[in-house]
């Protein structure tokens, strides 16, 4: 798997991808932000199934509808069982799961986003989404040198999460 982010100091294309896999054939699959229909397009013409494509995972409707294997999954530190509710949405009714997404983007555009950009690390994020699913124990500290986003603002984002995506943050029995 090579993990390509939006943060990485090189940003492959498709056509970096294509020599990628042809040059390095244990290459399986990437871990990258996705694209518009044209750059899947690109990337399965060029690629056919060479190489799984995994997306963020509050973009995973609309990457499962161009093509997308799966998400590394920032809506499963939400919820799981949330997230995998989602993931069979998808498959059954891709408009509903499209309308999840498109909520779940504007969520975390509005509250995750600006966190990130106050310099909080993935995992202090991915922390701060597990609290705010309440699904775990988990709090939202994070070893140092990072930064942990504070319990006190947990509440508020919670019922911003549940006001956006309220069926992903329903549990499951037992969970």
């Amino acid at each position: 798997m090579l993990y390509n982010p939006p943060c990485a100091k090189t940003r492959l294309d498709p056509t970096s991808f294509v020599r990628l896999a042809d040059e390095v054939p244990t290459l399986i699959g990437i871990k990258v932000p996705g694209g518009d229909d044209a750059w899947f397009g690109r990337m399965t013409d060029d690629l056919g199934t060479r190489l799984a494509i995994f997306v963020a995972g509050h973009a995973l409707a609309s990457g499962v509808a161009r093509g997308a294997a799966g998400s590394y999954s920032n809506v499963a530190c939400l919820n799981p069982t949330g997230a995998v509710r989602w993931y069979e949405q998808m498959l059954t009714d891709l408009p509903a799961a499209l309308d999840v997404e498109r909520r779940l983007q504007r969520f975390f555009a509005d509250h995750i986003t600006p966190l990130s950009r106050q310099g909080y690390c993935d995992p202090a994020l991915d922390k701060a989404l597990a609290a705010i699913g309440d699904w775990a124990p988990v709090g939202t500290r994070v070893r140092w040198p990072h930064r942990f986003v504070s319990a006190d603002v947990v509440p508020a984002l919670r019922d911003a999460a549940r006001q956006a995506v309220p069926e992903l943050l329903e549990h499951a029995p037992g969970q």
